[in-house]
């Protein structure tokens, strides 16, 4: 039994040469640029980034179970306490299972932090009313819905400090 022992710097030393490659130094440049050609995306994956609707006119059974739906008023005045209300499920139902569920959402005004509800599968549903109050416009509310088997999705609400 023959067994060669062939390093990658070897490898490259060959390559660089203009000495004959073996078979087995080719067939490892032609692995490399086909792991090089491979290309991911985000919208790929599901899992990757923040999930949103694709057209907020038209959105698919999918789309409808998973984006969160805020209501609040267009308008509040400035340091006065209103209420908000985050809900998934409300455009199509999302399921409540074990093996399937919304384990929380997240209020945001502009990028920053308001409040995060956490849920359980089954006995819970994924629907929270948060009473904040804001002393500035960041220009949107902004809700983050994370689902166990289909990664965050986020919607946006306009809002005005008067």
């Amino acid at each position: 039994m023959l067994l060669l022992n062939f390093t990658w710097k070897t490898i490259w030393s060959l390559e660089e040469k203009s000495e004959p490659k073996s078979k087995f130094v080719h067939l490892n440049k032609k692995r490399r640029n086909m792991e090089e050609k491979k290309v991911y995306k985000c919208e790929d994956d599901i899992l990757c980034g923040v999930n949103r609707p694709k057209d907020l006119q038209n959105m698919t059974d999918f789309e409808k179970k998973h984006v969160p739906v805020i209501t609040a008023p267009d308008k509040v005045k400035r340091d006065q306490e209103f209420e908000v209300t985050v809900e998934v499920g409300k455009l199509f139902p999302h399921p409540k299972e074990p093996g399937h569920f919304i384990s929380w959402l997240e209020l945001y005004s502009g990028d920053t932090f308001l409040a995060r509800a956490y849920f359980q599968p089954v006995s819970s549903s994924p629907s929270v009313t948060f009473k904040v109050k804001l002393s500035h416009s960041h220009g949107i509310l902004k809700a983050w819905a994370m689902c166990n088997l289909h990664g965050l999705w986020q919607s946006e609400k306009p809002i005005e400090i008067e």
